[in-house]
């Protein structure tokens, strides 16, 4: 029966898995087409529970050897050092083990006699007198007492002090002397610490008179009076009398006593009330390095020059509102010398910074104001006075200049307003100058010394490179309208142009702004003085505005190569030529010198724009055709290098220029329609590329594809595995737990069986008593 079944089992239809091929060839084996899945399961669950089963019955388990020997995980120990630590801690476990092993029949002694003979213990060399032998942590006896059993190891130590033989006998102590001794060196120890704390306590009291006299120097109390006097005596009598009272403890102390120690304790703590409200020392500033102080310094000039651009390109500041209002000043310090410490004022520092705001020191005058207040801007008039015709003296400017700024500093409001009245009055007078006439000579239209020399200290006083300042940029629009709008008429007109000229080279070049009007004179100016063949204005490259060129209404400004051929350009002297009645070949010359030289610089701090090219190609033009065999060699120089110049920035102009492209882009392929033709059906040619590398890489991708698939598939087993493991696990607690709430239940069924039996029982009996 049992081979029946097997061979049924064998034969069954159910465990054998055929995949239908969808063309069947004959004669042809194709592998995996027929499989048994139960037994592929079987086989895949009896080694998961060989494997899998194994590793998750043993996850939390910790095998090896523990080594607990003393110091073997400390590495900072050497060899020799475990093994002396071991070998006491063996030592010391023996002998605890051996210090109460009493052998049974052997008879206890005490110093070689028996305990049983012995009445009492006072000639065994241990009675204590006084308290005097008593230690006071029990280290000194444990540190004397080191001694084995029979006493030997201090006699040892004794006679390796002496310098005796290592030959000689060694003779040991009984226990009754090394006790005897140990009791000796534990009271001379006890003396030598009552003699130290003796010494201190006598010191501690010699410090506290002495700091008792430094109080009374600190606080300086009223002189007591004679009758005080006698009291305080008094009282330190009665002090003492009491001490000596409390000390025998025969009598109660007096209430008057009680009083006067009161009223000691309540003047010391009121002193130390007063020591506590004490001004204490503050620590001071440590000397800085010198390469601290260069990274401070360093530190400062970065973060002013970062808020510098900030202002310059009109962003907001990212700093605080305490900075943007002011730069943050440094206390002072151990190496400060008293010239940049926070003096508790606000210096200017920024767009409109401290025009608006009120001064702490300001509100502190308008509380006191005193019967006259001295005005901040009488040295901006002074300067305005000193620098007026007919007798300007130029060379006193620069001594009020350090104390103009300080007061800007600590007046900037008073300052500014000021200067913008001033500046606003010069804006009236260049419009009344222009209602006369701009050709008229009489008209004052080009600006003076005084207003010239405003203009200047415009520049010292308030940061230039500000997009827009309360001050800076009313004034670049009032040198922009002289430039702009007032007409060439003389060398005069001429020469305070170019200062003007000199004025907007040093306010913009930092921001290198593009000051058109700057650029359209100085051209104008090589075209008024240098010797050249252009006629008209016409005539002229570009588009530069030359009203005045070409003019007959004033007398020829160009510079006379026959008379001056030999003339050198030199430094211009503004005060003489603002002065000067009739023009002269060195004045000319000396204007045409300056004016290459300010062409030459405002090339080099234009030469990022990108109309650098529109605006100073028609210059370059200009240039070379100034006659130069007419002028002296300090000409033909200057002008040469200047035609170098202005050639080189322009061909590095026109390398940087790249003209506009679209956005580079793959371009799009023209969309085919020719249909794909496979020269074999055959599904291994299909798969056979004819490239080697292609082919290889293409294998791989699909190895890889098919190992992923089966991982994934292994793993989703090895998970349902464990999931059905876990629920065995499950029900076989659950079902002993049942078992046990049974069995529970069971015993507490029968027991209330018994107990309603018993009281049944017990009422059949009530009932049977009743009816007795």
């Amino acid at each position: 029966m049992s081979n029946e079944r097997k061979a049924m089992n064998l034969l069954n239809p159910f465990d054998i898995k055929t995949t239908r091929l969808k063309h069947n060839v004959g004669g042809r084996r194709i592998k995996g087409v027929s499989g048994k899945p139960t037994k592929s399961k079987q086989a895949g669950l009896e080694q998961r529970k060989k494997t899998l089963l194994r590793e998750y019955e043993q996850r939390n388990r910790a095998g090896g050897i523990l080594d607990r020997r003393f110091g073997e995980d400390n590495p900072t120990m050497s060899l020799e050092e475990k093994m002396l630590e071991r070998f006491m801690r063996e030592r010391q476990r023996t002998s605890r083990g051996a210090a109460f092993a009493l052998e049974d029949g052997e008879e206890l002694t005490h110093y070689g006699q028996s305990l049983s003979a012995m009445d009492d213990f006072d000639n065994a060399g241990l009675g204590l007198d006084d308290e005097d032998d008593l230690t006071d942590d029990g280290q000194d006896f444990l540190q004397v007492a080191d001694f084995d059993d029979n006493g030997s190891r201090l006699r040892r130590e004794e006679q390796e002090d002496e310098g005796s033989d290592a030959s000689s006998t060694i003779v040991p102590k009984s226990k009754a002397e090394v006790m005897t001794e140990v009791i000796a060196k534990s009271k001379e120890h006890k003396l030598l610490r009552q003699m130290e704390r003796e010494r201190g306590d006598h010191i501690r009291l010699k410090l506290d008179q002495d700091f008792d006299s430094l109080r009374e120097l600190l606080y300086s109390a009223p002189p007591i009076p004679a009758n005080d006097v006698s009291s305080d005596n008094v009282h330190s009598t009665e002090k003492s009398t009491h001490q000596q009272n409390v000390i025998s403890s025969s009598s109660v102390p007096n209430p008057e006593d009680q009083l006067l120690v009161a009223s000691e304790d309540k003047d010391y703590d009121q002193r130390v009330r007063e020591l506590a409200f004490d001004k204490r020392s503050k620590p001071k500033d440590r000397t800085k390095t010198k390469e601290e102080l260069e990274v401070e310094a360093k530190e400062a000039l970065d973060k002013a020059e970062r808020k510098r651009l900030r202002r310059m390109e009109g962003l907001s500041e990212s700093e605080s509102e305490s900075e943007g209002r002011g730069r943050l000043k440094r206390k002072r310090g151990g190496d400060d010398l008293d010239d940049d410490f926070d003096s508790g004022g606000d210096e200017f520092d920024g767009i409109g910074a401290g025009l608006t705001a009120v001064e702490e020191e300001d509100i502190a005058m308008e509380d006191n104001k005193p019967t006259f207040q001295a005005p901040s801007v009488a040295i901006i008039d002074h300067i305005l006075h000193i620098t007026a015709p007919p007798t300007p003296r130029i060379g006193r400017l620069s001594s009020f200049l350090p104390q103009l700024v300080a007061l800007t500093k600590a007046h900037p409001t008073q300052t500014a307003e000021y200067i913008v009245k001033k500046l606003i009055l010069m804006q009236k007078n260049l419009s009344h100058g222009l209602s006369q006439g701009q050709l008229n000579l009489q008209a004052r239209t080009w600006p003076g010394l005084p207003e010239l020399s405003l203009l200047r200290v415009i520049a010292v006083l308030w940061p230039t490179s500000d997009l827009t300042h309360v001050v800076v940029s009313p004034a670049r629009i009032l040198m922009g309208s002289y430039l702009g709008l007032c007409r060439v008429r003389s060398l005069t007109d001429i020469a305070s142009g170019l200062f003007l000229c000199t004025l907007f080279l040093h306010y913009e070049v930092l921001s290198k702004r593009f000051v058109p009007e700057v650029i359209n004179f100085l051209i104008n100016t090589v075209l008024h003085l240098a010797p050249h063949g252009y006629k008209t204005s016409s005539s002229l490259p570009g588009t530069f505005a030359s009203p005045d060129f070409g003019s007959n209404q004033y007398p020829d400004l160009t510079l006379n190569t026959k008379s001056g051929k030999g003339r050198i350009p030199t430094k211009p002297n503004l005060l003489a030529l603002l002065s000067l009645e009739e023009p002269n070949e060195q004045a000319k010359a000396d204007l045409l010198g300056l004016a290459l030289d300010l062409l030459n610089r405002f090339a080099d701090m234009y030469k990022g724009l990108e109309g650098f090219i529109e605006l100073f190609e028609p210059i370059l033009e200009i240039i070379q055709n100034i006659k130069t065999r007419r002028l002296a060699e300090e000409f033909q120089s200057r002008i040469h290098s200047l035609k170098n110049t202005l050639n080189r920035l322009l061909k590095f102009a026109r390398h940087s220029r790249q003209p506009l492209q679209l956005q580079s882009h793959k371009p799009i392929p023209i969309p085919t329609y020719i249909p794909k033709f496979e020269t074999s059906t055959s599904l291994f040619m299909k798969r056979k590329d004819p490239d080697h590398d292609r082919n290889e890489a293409a294998k791989l991708r699909s190895q890889f594809k098919q190992e992923r698939k089966g991982a994934i598939r292994e793993l989703r087993k090895d998970a349902r595995f464990l999931a059905g493991v876990q629920l065995e696990k499950q029900k076989e607690k659950d079902r002993a737990y049942n078992e046990r709430m049974k069995r529970v239940f069971g015993s507490l069924e029968g027991e209330r069986a018994e107990e309603k039996a018993m009281m049944r029982e017990k009422v059949k009996e009530k009932k049977r008593a009743g009816r007795r």
